[in-house]
């Protein structure tokens, strides 16, 4: 009996490893480039096919896309490799971004914290203003001082929210802490407040900030 248990499992690990392998196909090629032969002898065309952690695509012909390809009217770039492109891809002089799906973006993007505008084609804008914001010669917007001070004074508005919180469980442990409060004084001379916290206990004041840079 314990033999011929054996002998099914052996038969069906056989049978499990024939069927994954009739489906496994190979990468052929001759000189106009490569394509994938299925074991049935059919092959991709017009379709997508993930290899390892790869994306590839092939044209209608069959054969594998490198550059750009549309399909369903969403552009990709596809590496010489084959594989799919994410991130920037520079092509001629140009710069394009692919999203992690693949599809060319358009418009505003953030990346590492910068933001680039491209337009309906893909193309990264340089040295030019859109919709009010300038572009620098890498295609980044050049934010002005004001823009990130702004940004500044929000993180440091988040910061003293959360002194304020932790002085009012201090007051509230602590009787001699009388009153927390925000205010706003000019400090220099950029017509921009800045923002500082004050707490008050017997015998004084003391303010925490003021934020300068």
């Amino acid at each position: 009996m314990k033999k011929m248990i054996t002998i099914c499992i052996l038969g069906m690990i056989t049978s499990i490893f024939i069927s994954a392998n009739a489906y496994a196909g190979q990468w052929q090629s001759d000189a106009k480039g490569w394509w994938y032969q299925r074991d049935d002898g059919s092959y991709p065309h017009s379709e997508w096919m993930k290899e390892g952690n790869s994306w590839y695509y092939f044209r209608d012909n069959g054969y594998m896309a490198k550059g750009w390809a549309n399909d369903s009217g969403t552009w990709y770039y596809l590496n010489q490799n084959g594989t799919m492109a994410t991130g920037w891809v520079q092509d001629g002089t140009k710069w394009y971004y692919l999203l992690n799906n693949g599809n060319m973006a358009k418009g505003w993007i953030n990346h590492v914290g910068k933001w680039y505008y491209l337009g309906a084609d893909g193309i990264m804008f340089t040295n030019t203003t859109v919709n009010g914001y300038q572009l620098g010669d890498d295609g980044a917007w050049i934010r002005d001082m004001v823009a990130e001070k702004e940004d500044a004074l929000r993180a440091y508005a988040e910061f003293l929210r959360q002194e304020k919180i932790k002085f009012e469980k201090e007051r509230a442990e602590n009787p001699s802490v009388l009153s927390i409060a925000f205010r706003t004084m000019y400090i220099d001379n950029d017509d921009i407040p800045e923002l500082i916290l004050s707490y008050t206990y017997y015998g004084g004041d003391y303010f925490g900030g003021p934020y300068s840079e």
